[in-house]
């Protein structure tokens, strides 16, 4: 079952060309808009999850995304550019739709514009991410070992 998974996956990084179809509400083709006195900033930025079938094949690249900012800092539109590998594109579509901005500004007033967002796919790099993570996530849940000469918090002297 894996050796077919890997099979398709081999087939759909193998297969050059532009995708056009995400299954995506907020993907779609838009003009840019760059009339403003000032761009549009990245305030939070979502990590985009690494999809599981180009982990198995060691697919990575990089996706670059056109954004429409609306005048609330949220992602109002979304248009791939250039993906070098089809299969890592709706994790940075996802990701994309999960990031806030400071809007663009014309005469003082936030205003709808268009930026560009870059996503790189790093096989090595998610490999350390996630177990950074799984590191992080185990040290929340262990509790320090009571030393019994420390007096208790909830008693009383």
């Amino acid at each position: 079952m894996r050796l077919a998974y890997i099979v398709i996956a081999i087939l759909i990084c193998g297969c050059g060309g532009p995708v056009t179809k995400y299954s995506h509400e907020l993907v779609g083709d838009f003009d840019d808009i760059n009339d403003y006195d000032s761009p549009p900033v990245l305030l939070a930025a979502a990590v985009p999850e690494y999809p599981e079938m180009a982990l198995d094949v060691g697919a990575e690249g990089r996706v670059v995304l056109k954004l429409l900012i609306l005048e609330d800092g949220k992602v109002g539109r979304i248009q791939v550019v250039e993906a070098s590998n089809p299969i890592l594109v709706q994790g940075a579509i996802n990701a994309a739709a999960d990031c806030i901005f400071a809007p663009a500004r014309k005469n003082g007033r936030p205003c709808c514009a268009t930026t560009l967002l870059p996503f790189v796919f790093d096989k090595d790099a998610e490999r350390i991410r996630v177990r950074r993570g799984i590191e992080t996530t185990k040290s929340i849940y262990l509790k320090p070992a009571r030393n019994d000469s420390s007096p208790a918090l909830d008693s009383k002297p």
